[in-house]
């Protein structure tokens, strides 16, 4: 399954074939990199246009506000959102800072990046304001810049 976003802010989703649109409205949605759902295969995050965050649970009607502000959000299908510092969601906020959730809190990188995109392995990758590509591939909040 995957989703998207698209003008005006309508969420589809595409399943065995065949594009439906969700509830919800957003303006970046996170889309796991083997094709799923994002997350652990079973949820879904979303940025509206207020820079709210959002994550649902596959089959939910419900979202369920995140805390924090970000611009795009960018998550794996690895299924270790909630358990680990590991887990694979990232992004970025309107001044470019880089943030990583890790066990119901966000923590900060060092840098500045518009855009960033994470893969299952947990190398992250990002544009920076001047469009220069960099990333860091050590896992880890405390280890070396963005390269």
């Amino acid at each position: 399954m995957v989703a998207l976003a698209k003008f005006p802010l309508i969420i589809w989703k595409y399943h065995s074939g065949n594009w439906r649109q969700i509830d919800g409205a957003a303006v970046n949605v996170g889309v796991g990199t083997d094709g799923t759902v994002v997350g652990d295969k079973n949820h879904v995050w979303g940025v509206n246009r207020q820079n709210e965050i959002f994550y649902r649970t596959n089959g939910d009607v419900l979202w369920y506000l995140v805390t924090g502000d970000l611009k795009n959000v960018s998550v794996t299908a690895d299924g270790t959102i909630y358990t680990s510092c590991a887990s694979y969601i990232i992004g970025t906020t309107s001044t470019n800072e880089i943030y990583q959730y890790c066990r119901g809190s966000w923590f900060k990188y060092d840098g500045s990046l518009k855009y960033v995109s994470i893969i299952v392995d947990g190398i992250i990758w990002g544009v920076n304001s001047n469009d220069q590509i960099f990333t860091r591939q050590d896992g880890g909040f405390n280890g070396p810049a963005f390269k």
